[in-house]
């Protein structure tokens, strides 16, 4: 029905799914598997670079980056710094 957009894996073995569909980026913490969204206008160029290009008609699109949040990244710093 176009409702949601499957984020695929994700991590923590559970089904995550975004309800936003405007143009945006989703970036994924890999420890604790949060999920936050990214708007950016250039998304939306990009959208019309990608349809211009491939002669398709876009209707919709899944851009996810994985990496570790500020709050895990901290950790991980925490603990590289203890036992060295």
């Amino acid at each position: 029905m176009g409702l949601v957009h499957d984020l695929g894996d994700t991590g923590g073995g559970s089904a995550r799914y975004d309800t936003d569909l405007k143009p945006h980026a989703n970036v994924v913490c890999r420890r604790c598997h949060c999920i936050e969204d990214i708007f950016d206008e250039n998304l939306i160029g990009l959208r019309r670079k990608v349809a211009k290009a491939s002669g398709f008609d876009i209707r919709g699109e899944r851009l996810l980056y994985y990496g570790r949040c500020p709050k895990c990244a901290g950790l991980t710093k925490k603990r590289q710094g203890k036992s060295g």
